[in-house]
């Protein structure tokens, strides 16, 4: 017998929620310009290169980080859209300091794409419950 861990919204918010990363970058790389004086090629990719370039390390920083959290998070029944939302504000950070240190401009970017990919899946997982909940009634 398989115990059911995820729910078919959970595994859809796991699976597109880290594509947001690469729009995230681009948004964030736009809004740093006056940073970014010798990397003015950065500004030039596009949206879904960004997002191949950016996939790799949202989708480890969700497996590794995101998913134990939203699974403790489900257990103490603290799931709701705000907290989802906010909470890839510090798991944004804690990968940026893995990656970089402590680079400031680095880790504003990096947490910029935390917070899109977990507002993402809050809205994804939301959505869902709804759904799921108007389906069972």
């Amino acid at each position: 017998m398989m115990i059911k861990i995820l729910e078919d919204y959970e595994t859809r918010a796991l699976l597109l929620s880290p594509l947001m990363a690469g729009p995230a970058l681009l948004l964030t790389k736009f809004q740093l310009e006056y940073y970014l004086a010798g990397d003015w090629w950065l500004l030039l990719i596009p949206p879904l290169y960004s997002t191949f370039l950016a996939a790799p390390f949202s989708y480890a920083g969700t497996l590794i980080f995101g998913l134990p959290f939203y699974l403790i998070l489900r257990a103490f029944r603290l799931d709701s859209f705000w907290v989802l939302a906010l909470s890839g504000l510090p798991l944004g950070l804690i990968v940026s300091v893995m990656f970089s240190g402590f680079d400031a401009d680095y880790a504003l970017v990096i947490t910029t794409c935390g917070c899109m990919v977990s507002t993402t899946a809050a809205i994804i997982i939301f959505i869902g419950k709804k759904n799921h909940l108007k389906n069972t009634n």
